[in-house]
């Protein structure tokens, strides 16, 4: 009997810890969003302002890749959104273009 409770108060802590952790992370805030060019899926930028730390998501899940009525696939559809500044679009852009989309 001892042993269950123990199982089940140490399950109840390891929850609440990961509760607090997960309250703890910087909110992650929308740079840009769109289909980069010569990119087949979409593709949403974050930025942690606290921790300067950058999100690429890829939505290759549940993404039909790229609408072919939108032009030619060289053609840049990565729109900027509003809480974004012009130093985190800029900032965003240059990573992209270190891993070879501009």
């Amino acid at each position: 009997m001892g042993c269950f409770i123990f199982l089940v108060l140490a399950i109840i802590l390891g929850y609440i810890a990961c509760i607090a952790i997960a309250k703890k992370k910087p909110k992650k805030t929308l740079i840009m969003y769109g289909y980069p060019p010569y990119g087949k899926v979409w593709l949403s930028i974050y930025h942690r302002r606290k921790t300067d730390e950058w999100i690429f998501e890829w939505d290759d899940l549940f993404d039909d890749g790229r609408p072919s009525d939108w032009g030619h696939i060289s053609e840049d559809f990565m729109f900027a959104d509003k809480a974004a500044t012009k130093e985190e679009i800029q900032s965003a852009r240059k990573k992209l273009k270190k891993r070879g989309y501009y």
